[in-house]
């Protein structure tokens, strides 16, 4: 096997150019203790700097805050306790009603995805309707297992009724915001309520159909 050599590793060492050379000649003839002194200058400045860099951040952003942060997504009913850990965020960046203090034995009324931030709405009592828009609703969609739809999914809607032709699209990407554990799962989507009488008057003589929406 061929020995593999690069020229440019031997040989005297490159030439300095003329006023770098000065300027060690000129570092090393000064005393140690002065060269002590300017090093500890040159510290003070880069920390001022950095402290300056800081400022202006917080004077932007404002002073960060510890808050929760899910790491994996909790269901509802169960408790935030040791699946959230903390994190520091700038008020600009909280969402509304961030949880600051520390986390009691409260379940979940709203699912808690993992890297979202735990809010009140999360532990609100009015359960999982409580955090809907004034125009949605929940609607039960019965789901088969290993479909994919899960809790935080996007979904269509659709109206299958065979005796109405083919299948028409009733909502596009709505939130799915719970799924029960049953043999035979039902999905909790939040449909406006325009929508909502159509698909209950679908349930009558077909069924509705969940297929996953992209942009989850």
């Amino acid at each position: 096997m061929e020995r593999v050599t690069f020229r440019f590793l031997h040989g005297p060492p490159p030439p300095i150019p003329a006023p770098v050379e000065r300027g060690l000649d000129w570092w090393a003839d000064l005393p140690p203790r002065v060269r002590l002194v300017m090093w500890g200058l040159a510290l003070v400045i880069a920390a001022s700097q950095c402290g300056g860099y800081r400022d202006g951040v917080v004077a932007a952003w404002g002073e960060s805050v510890e808050v929760w942060r899910a790491d994996r997504t909790v269901a509802v009913g169960e408790s935030p306790v040791g699946a959230v850990s903390r994190i520091e965020l700038p008020p600009a960046a909280l969402p509304a009603g961030a949880i600051r203090g520390p986390v009691g034995p409260q379940r979940l009324s709203v699912p808690l995805l993992e890297g979202a931030v735990l809010t009140e709405a999360h532990l609100t009592a009015g359960g999982l309707a409580a955090t809907l828009p004034a125009d949605q609703r929940l609607m039960p969609v019965t789901v088969e297992p290993g479909w994919g739809v899960t809790t935080g999914s996007l979904v269509d809607v659709w109206a299958v009724d065979r005796g109405r032709g083919p299948p028409r699209l009733l909502a596009e990407a709505r939130r799915v915001h719970a799924v029960s554990a049953d043999a035979r799962p039902v999905a909790l989507v939040a449909l406006p309520t325009d929508d909502v009488a159509a698909a209950t008057e679908v349930l009558g003589t077909g069924q509705l159909l969940l297929t996953l929406a992209p942009g989850q």
